[in-house]
This record gives structure tokens, sequence and C-alpha cells, in this order.
């Protein structure tokens, strides 16, 4: 596909943005496979995870926003240390969505475990 055409992300690259794995094969591989498994073994759990896909992605649009408004307030000016503020709660909901996610797929991202698939 030429690198002008602009196409949705499918589920496997929003899935890999999600958790943050790397754009390699054998990682794209893993991605398809758990969706390969889901697709075959649980056909109605393809529904959640899109929701969490969803989720996520709103997740994202939200902290962008939330960048450009009084998020965080400098309260020491001599060693700069930020209070949190709004995206705090973001931050917690992105954690749990992407936990929620992984189980789903039964996948551990790369920075969770060894990037294979879980075993029940």
């Amino acid at each position: 596909m030429p690198w002008n055409t602009i196409v949705a992300p499918v589920d496997s690259e929003r899935i890999r943005r999600a958790l943050v794995i790397p754009a390699e094969k054998q990682w794209m591989d893993l991605i398809r496979s758990a969706q390969a498994r889901i697709e075959r073994d649980c056909p109605d759990a393809i529904v959640t995870i899109q929701e969490l896909l969803d989720n996520l992605e709103g997740n994202r649009t939200s902290r962008y926003q939330a960048y450009g408004d009084a998020g965080y307030a400098l309260i020491k000016a001599d060693v700069l240390e930020w209070e949190p503020g709004k995206n705090a709660g973001l931050d917690t909901l992105q954690e749990e969505w992407k936990r929620e996610l992984s189980e789903a797929l039964m996948i551990e991202p790369p920075d969770r475990g060894y990037g294979t698939l879980s075993r029940s």
C-alpha cells in the first residue's frame, strides 16, 4: 500500500499502538495470531477489544487536550516540582484499559513480559 494513501488503521495496528509494541514482524505475527485465536475461540470478545481500543484512542485525545489546559501547576520554583492535575485520572484509566486489552488478547507486551502468548 502506498504511503500517500490515507486509510483508517486496521485493528492489528491499533492494538500495536495501544500496547506500545514494536512494529517488527515477530510482534505483528504475535498480534495477528492472538486476533485469529480470539476470532476462532471467542468471537464475542472482538467487540470488547474494539471498545477498549476506542477508549484508549479517546483517552489519548483527552490527554492531549488536557496538556493544553492547566493540567499541571508549578508548586516549587527552586526545584520545579509539578503537581498532577486532571491527567492523573486519565493515566489510571489508560493503564487499566491497556491491561484489559492485554488480558483479552492474552498478549504480554514487551515492557511487561517476553512478548509471548499467555498460557491459561
